[in-house]
């Protein structure tokens, strides 16, 4: 095993400033800085549009705030159509139309019920009605008649509307309040140098016998003759290895600690 090589480390030790941790640090504050004046922004475009909703005049609000569709969903769910199943648009759910038999309600001198409306129309939609001079209902409806329901219906969900937003301004905003936090950034750096070298040596060694010549059956006397030799081969073998390598390992890590509560400022 050689010794670790750490000049390649070193280099890339140096190049640490590289990973721009200044930069990073100085993003990690500004973006915190900007979520936290972007949201209060938010907040307040919020609160001031909800201002700007409820100095409308009510006949302006109504047109601004509800939709036709809102007035035929009212119409829907108040006066349904028993035979809605087979509707696809909901303005054709309910039994407000034209051509619907409509009984207005008769009362005594005295006040007392003698007809109950049918359906009970000016029950729900009276005031509405009389703030918006609008005539009262004939038999069978006329599309002047659906027409001024459905303007009575619009100006009842728009008050309705308005007084919930009237009410909330009352109760004032919920606002965020930093009271502190800490903004924290870190960089941890390593580097690592190794060198690695690696020998196989292999031998190997044959031998081989060889007996040769001529011989008769006395021995030397008659003329014997005997030969002989080695032959051998060998073969060597070496295998080699080496590995040099160099890491530099770079963290950074981030956060925002912000602790903040929440009051209520009104807006009226």
């Amino acid at each position: 095993m050689a010794a670790i090589d750490v000049n390649e480390s070193l280099t890339l030790a140096a190049r640490v400033d590289e990973v721009q941790f200044p930069e990073f640090t100085a993003k990690l504050i500004t973006d915190t800085m900007d979520a936290i004046v972007a949201s209060t922004i938010r907040q307040q475009e919020g609160y001031a549009e909800l201002v700007e909703r409820l100095t409308k005049d009510i006949a302006v609000f109504e047109f601004d705030e509800v939709s036709s569709f809102e007035v035929d969903r009212w119409l829907a769910e108040t006066f349904p159509d028993p035979d809605a199943a087979s509707k696809e648009n909901v303005s054709d759910m309910t039994i407000i139309r034209a051509g619907l038999e409509y009984t207005p309600q008769e009362t005594d001198e005295e006040g007392n019920i003698i007809v109950a409306e049918d359906p009970p129309i000016m029950n729900l939609l009276a005031n509405e009605f009389d703030e918006l001079g609008l005539d009262d209902l004939t038999t069978p409806l006329t599309e002047d008649d659906v027409n001024n329901i459905k303007r009575a219906v619009r100006r009842k969900l728009a008050k309705s509307r308005k007084s919930v937003l009237e009410r909330l301004l009352e109760i004032g905003y919920a606002r965020i309040v930093i009271t502190d936090g800490k903004v924290y950034s870190r960089l941890v750096f390593r580097t690592e140098g190794s060198s690695f070298r690696e020998k196989i040596q292999r031998e190997y060694e044959r031998k081989s016998w060889r007996i040769g010549g001529r011989a008769g059956i006395f021995g030397s006397f008659f003329g014997i003759g005997v030969g002989g030799g080695i032959r051998s081969l060998k073969v060597k073998a070496v295998n080699e290895r080496t590995t040099d390598w160099a890491s530099l390992r770079v963290d950074i890590t981030g956060g925002v600690e912000i602790n903040f509560h929440t009051d209520y400022t009104a807006l009226s």
